[in-house]
C-alpha cells in the first residue's frame, strides 16, 4: 500500500511522462515512427527522451517535485572512500 505522498508523486511522474508522450507525437517524423511495428526502436526513442527530460527536470526544479510532494530531494554528496 502506498502512502498518499506517494501517489501524489507517481501521479506528478505520470503528468510529466504525458507530456513526453505528447511532445513525441507532436513531431511528425517521429509519430509514424512510434504507431509502426518496430516497437523496440521506438520504445528506445520514448525512454531515451523520458530520461533526458528527467534529467533536464532535475537540474532545472532544484529538487521541486519532493518538495511539492512532502519527500527530501535527494542530495547530490557521494559518501567519502574510507582507506
Amino acid at each position: 500500500m502506498t502512502s498518499e505522498r506517494q501517489d501524489r508523486l507517481n501521479l506528478d511522474v505520470d503528468l510529466r511522462l504525458m507530456n513526453v508522450w505528447e511532445e513525441l507525437y507532436s513531431r511528425p517524423e517521429l509519430s509514424k515512427l512510434l504507431a509502426s511495428e518496430d516497437s523496440i526502436e521506438a520504445f528506445s526513442i520514448c525512454l531515451r527522451y523520458a530520461y533526458e527530460r528527467g534529467y533536464r527536470d532535475a537540474l532545472t526544479d532544484k529538487g521541486k517535485l519532493y518538495i511539492d510532494n512532502g519527500f527530501r530531494p535527494p542530495t547530490n554528496t557521494r559518501p567519502s572512500c574510507q582507506r
